[in-house]
């Protein structure tokens, strides 16, 4: 009686777990099947629907064994792995935190006679600003008096300032080296040199390397194997030792054969490099250029000792 009073509560406490915690799977399954492609997801989906159907079906029956532990074990490992791929891809700067990291948040525009502090986002071109020394341009402008040098490594990698005079210009994201200038507006936000290398990272973040669609492509072959051999398994343990047998063998098969490691490993992977390559100053134009620096046997740099260019051409990647 009280075996019977413990399944039926395991029963209970099971449905959360396998409805609205399994959720994200059912949806991801159902989305591949219509539009054609056998995601990873269905064998996850199959696997719970069909544990906690036959577990269901053995506490209500009286007969067989109930395995709702683990089921509700496996959703929780697969959501644990999901969140720990979602934390890894929220470290990673977006193209707005990137961008307030490179630009003051603050400038100072001449504004009815006086000059007052105003935020960079309120800027327009045409506007006059006053940059101090030290102080980072906010913007893409003209030099209109003034005269100084500029710090303009971190878009083109020269160490050594360059020379400011009226009508030079200077560049977002750059640093006054000099004395104050007063400078004309010419571009703001997207418009400037620094928001075009911004959105350059932005797109990257939006692409997927060539390695995580070859690893979607290989999930797809390997899901319908999977549920291939899981049916063979069940015709040949129905044969042999019945259907309660049969299908513990192709309920093991979907859960076991899983390409979770596959699916999550490679984007997850690529995430990490990507943020502790920006943590080391390093700004990727795309994720495929992490491939190419795993080939790459020689680079050769410019003057200046640093990458500028944003491309990595492979020379003689088996020597």
């Amino acid at each position: 009686m009280l075996c019977a009073l413990g399944t039926g509560l395991s029963l209970v406490l099971a449905i959360p777990s396998v409805t609205w915690g399994a959720l994200p799977f059912y949806r991801g399954a159902w989305a591949g099947l219509r539009a054609g492609v056998l995601h990873m997801d269905l064998p996850i989906a199959l696997g719970i629907a069909a544990g906690f159907g036959a577990s269901a079906f053995a506490t209500l029956s009286g007969t067989g064994q109930a395995y709702f532990d683990s089921v509700c074990m496996l959703v929780f490992l697969l959501l644990m792995g999901r969140f720990v791929q979602q934390r890894g891809q929220e470290r990673v700067a977006t193209q707005g935190e990137l961008w307030q990291g490179l630009v003051p948040g603050t400038a100072t525009r001449w504004e009815e006679g006086t000059w007052r502090a105003v935020y960079t986002s309120t800027l327009r071109v045409g506007d006059r600003v006053c940059v101090s020394p030290g102080e980072r341009f906010a913007a893409d402008g003209r030099v209109l008096t003034g005269s100084g040098h500029a710090d303009l490594s971190m878009l083109t990698g020269e160490s050594r300032p360059v020379p400011l005079h009226a009508g030079s210009l200077v560049w977002a994201g750059t640093v006054n080296t000099g004395d104050a200038l007063e400078l004309e507006i010419m571009a703001v936000a997207g418009e400037t040199r620094l928001g075009q290398v911004v959105e350059r990272v932005g797109q990257a973040d939006r692409e997927r390397a060539p390695v995580v669609r070859m690893a979607d492509r290989m999930a797809g072959w390997f899901v319908a194997v999977v549920i291939g051999l899981a049916a063979l398994g069940g015709v040949f343990w129905w044969q042999h030792a019945g259907p309660t047998r049969a299908f513990e063998v192709v309920v093991s098969l979907l859960v076991v054969s899983c390409p979770c490691a596959l699916g999550l490993a490679t984007p997850l992977a690529l995430t990490v490099a990507r943020g502790r390559a920006a943590r080391a100053g390093f700004v990727l134009r795309s994720t495929a250029a992490l491939e190419a620096l795993g080939r790459a046997r020689r680079i050769v740099l410019d003057k200046t000792g640093t990458v500028t260019e944003g491309r990595v051409r492979v020379v003689d990647p088996g020597g």
